[in-house]
């Protein structure tokens, strides 16, 4: 079965938030309640879970358990994730030479 979801699991893991906007057919696909719990035992080896926004317009991967690794890992990048995140609010006019980092952290 997951193999007809193919891309939609490709731009999930690739970090993708997938809504009515970025890509109709996928959040259409998304909103099966059956799709969901395939691609949630299909995610579970890898330790992801479907999650969304509390309104359900959105959906992305979740970790299913955040081990203390996990943990030490994210906190390791937190520094550039706060800077990703001013310069995207910022609209990077202040920040524009740090344009190609957060590009590929985004």
């Amino acid at each position: 079965m997951m193999m007809q979801y193919s891309y939609l699991l490709e731009q999930l893991l690739g970090g993708a938030f997938v809504c009515e906007v970025s890509d109709s057919e996928a959040f259409r696909q998304l909103q099966n309640e059956q799709t969901r719990e395939a691609f949630d035992q299909y995610l579970r080896p890898l330790n992801r879970r479907l999650a969304s926004n509390p309104e359900g317009t959105v959906w992305f991967l979740a970790w299913r358990e955040l081990t203390q690794p996990l943990r030490e890992q994210l906190r390791l990048i937190e520094p550039a994730l706060a800077l990703a995140f001013v310069c995207q609010r910022d609209g990077q006019q202040q920040f524009g030479f740090f344009q190609p980092v957060i590009e590929g952290m985004l």
